[in-house]
């Protein structure tokens, strides 16, 4: 017997209009993948007429059919890592095995995906400027040979030639005309429909020939048509301008660089939002391309955002970059760190534009080309890991690291009660006014906000080695006159401050307790003192813990002298107070500088 009949709501990506272009398929529930894919190939005949069935992708998603819709489509990356997309694998499967629940209405239940290799025959918005270069007329223009592996090289090799320029040089690098191998190649006919004669968009030869050449077009390069043939919305909210702004600044960063990564803030929280940037793209770890948007509809000063909440992390780099919009109007900055210990960062203009018009479109996008050479090489200058809006995952909670605050997000099942536990812990470092240590700045439900934020890495010689070994017994000599025993003391719970590198502090005070205490089995027995598996452990354990410290720092050229002190403090750890441990540290030769 047949299975029971199923509708479908299928799209096809890439789709500029999505909204217009979803499709019902309607098939019997018995039927296997392969058998969709057949269906949704003759169902869009015409589109994918040029792509074979087999090299479809479909898509199990559950996408809402709403106004954010291609906002949302924006987001999702075919990689298996978005939760509400799923490769439909095995294709032998029936379409019940893989929709065993009744198929909700109004969403989207099929994406289909197309090779990238054919992906502009299904792209919808750019199709009217993509022509078959068989179908193209002489021209009295040149046409270069010029295809997409030879510009990528082109704009790799600027990359490596380029010494960073100061912050006065900064707007005539960005303005640098591109040379014809940096040119992107696009047909006859599309370079054409670019040229616009009536104002207030008037847009001619010479405008679209600093960024195009007459050649074979690439669809690897669609990317930057999208944002030439793209318009912004008649005004608005910024969850209007998303999209847009993704396809001129966020969409062609990624293929000038594609090694970064981008976070893009859509957090509406009133605790969290301002925490993260609207928009960062990070190399290694380092966030050295920053924005804030406002839509021409919302109040707020996006220049002011790009240093707001911002600490200056990035030693010995002169400057980082950014933009900020309100609505189509953008400006690229440069930010530069504060004038003293506690200020802000400054922000600096250096060009604006208003992306309604295809000029400033075309600019802008010379200006990024120009603009990811400079990216990689402040990357390298910065000193310390920064760990920028870095974000994984512990058995109990998720960790975050934002402008200036660390979030941890509590996941176990005593999440809310793990949050109030900490409240208390960190009221009686701030009433006992233990130093050195970080502090609760919120805390709500399953949330805690902890500041500073600071430089995650052991020292690096024997000097940084002491300062970080007395800054800790420091405050542990007034946590232990509580008393209060941190009881977790390792090098992923040691910190630098970064406003002065000489300082640490201690973090991840949730193991922290007070007497009587209790055994901690599940902690290791290679970093913990043999006590911590007892009852009635006391301030051993964290002098234990410092030992631990000196025993396994990696620190270049550390004495014998300071080695032997740390196999001491563990094995003397009982005997020992912070106080008699301090002083043998301060006793001891040092043989470095």
């Amino acid at each position: 017997m047949p299975g029971d009949n199923i509708r479908l709501a299928c799209l096809v990506l890439p789709d500029d209009k999505p909204n217009e272009h979803l499709f019902e398929v309607k098939i019997d529930d018995d039927e296997s993948v392969m058998s969709l894919k057949k269906m949704v190939k003759d169902e869009c005949a015409h589109r994918l007429r040029n792509v074979n069935v087999g090299d479809l992708v479909l898509w199990k998603c559950s996408i809402p059919d709403d106004p954010n819709l291609k906002e949302t489509l924006n987001t999702i990356h075919f990689d298996g890592t978005h939760p509400s997309v799923k490769r439909m694998l095995p294709l032998t499967w029936t379409l019940s095995q893989h929709f065993p629940e009744i198929l909700p209405r109004t969403t989207i239940h099929i994406l289909v995906e197309v090779p990238a290799k054919d992906a502009h025959l299904a792209h919808t918005e750019a199709s009217d400027v993509i022509a078959n270069p068989a179908e193209n007329t002489a021209s009295s223009r040149k046409r270069y040979r010029v295809d997409h592996s030879h510009v990528v090289q082109s704009w790799q090799s600027k990359r490596l030639k380029k010494q960073l320029p100061s912050i006065e040089e900064l707007i005539g690098v960005l303005k640098e005309p591109l040379l014809d191998s940096e040119k992107i190649p696009i047909t006859e006919d599309m370079y054409t429909s670019f040229i616009s004669v009536l104002p207030p968009d008037r847009c001619d030869e010479d405008i679209i020939g600093t960024l195009f050449t007459i050649g074979d077009f690439d669809t690897q390069l669609i990317t930057f048509l999208n944002a030439i043939a793209s318009s912004p919305p008649v005004g608005g909210t910024k969850a209007s301008f998303h999209s847009f702004w993704d396809d001129n600044i966020r969409k062609p960063i990624e293929h000038l660089i594609p090694t970064g990564r981008t976070i893009r803030n859509r957090n509406e929280d009133t605790e969290t939002r301002k925490l993260r940037p609207d928009y960062a793209f990070l190399l290694q770890k380092i966030c050295p391309f920053r924005g804030e948007e406002k839509g021409s509809g919302n109040s707020g000063d996006p220049k002011a955002e790009l240093a707001y909440n911002l600490n200056w992390v990035y030693e010995p780099a002169p400057y980082m970059l950014g933009y900020y919009c309100l609505g189509s109007e953008m400006t690229l900055a440069a930010i530069t760190p504060p004038d003293s210990q506690g200020g802000k960062p400054k922000v600096h203009d250096l060009i604006s534009l208003d992306l309604r018009w295809k000029k400033d479109r075309i600019a802008n996008i010379r200006h990024l080309i120009n603009l990811s050479t400079i990216l990689p090489q402040l990357t390298e200058l910065v000193r310390f890991p920064v760990d920028d809006f870095e974000r994984f995952e512990r058995q109990n909670c998720t960790v975050e690291i934002t402008n200036t605050v660390v979030i941890k997000t509590y996941t176990c099942e005593n999440a809310e009660a793990k949050v109030g536990l900490l409240r208390r812990i960190y009221e009686v470092i701030a009433r006992s006014r233990i130093p050195n240590t970080d502090a609760l700045v919120f805390a709500h439900k399953n949330v805690a906000h902890l500041s500073p934020r600071g430089f995650a890495g052991q020292p690096m010689v024997e000097k940084e080695l002491r300062e970080c070994v007395t800054c800790i017994l420091e405050s542990l000599i007034v946590a232990h006159r509580v008393p209060i025993y941190h009881r977790d003391i390792r090098w992923n719970n040691v910190i630098r401050r970064i406003e002065d590198h000489s300082k640490w502090f201690l973090i991840d005070w949730e193991d922290a307790a007070q007497p009587p205490t209790t055994a901690q089995p599940f902690f290791s027995r290679t970093s913990h003192s043999p006590a911590i598996f007892e009852d009635g452990h006391g301030a051993d354990v964290d002098i234990w813990g410092v030992g631990y410290l000196i025993k396994t720092c990696q620190a270049a050229g550390v004495s014998m002298e300071l080695r032997a002190l740390g196999t001491r403090l563990c094995d003397e750890s009982q005997s020992l107070s912070a106080e008699e441990a301090l002083i043998l540290v301060n006793s001891t030769q040092t043989s470095s500088v």
